[in-house]
């Protein structure tokens, strides 16, 4: 879980090729342990894009490991951006 450190107030960004369970999971923890702390669920590639070249810090991106167009380029352009990209890897089955 990420939480507001200092003051500092966290943007998370999420992709999935669909609307995962854990997305729901962090905008429950978000709002449980600090309400000023925001999830962004992106539409898309583009609009995760558009968001990271706005200027705007963001803390992190969640990203499913199944979504369509989870490559080099994306993880190289968040970074680049300053977001660092975490993973989520399924269950098996």
């Amino acid at each position: 879980m990420v939480a507001a450190l200092n003051g500092q107030r966290h943007v998370l960004l999420g992709l999935a090729s669909r609307t995962p369970t854990w997305s729901t999971t962090i905008c429950q923890r978000l709002e449980h342990h600090d309400h000023s702390s925001e999830f962004i669920l992106c539409t898309g590639t583009a609009d995760l894009f558009n968001r990271l070249g706005i200027g705007r810090l963001f803390s992190a991106l969640f990203i499913d490991h199944r979504t369509v167009g989870l490559d080099r380029e994306l993880i190289t352009r968040s970074t680049s951006a300053g977001c660092p990209v975490v993973a989520r890897r399924g269950r098996s089955g």
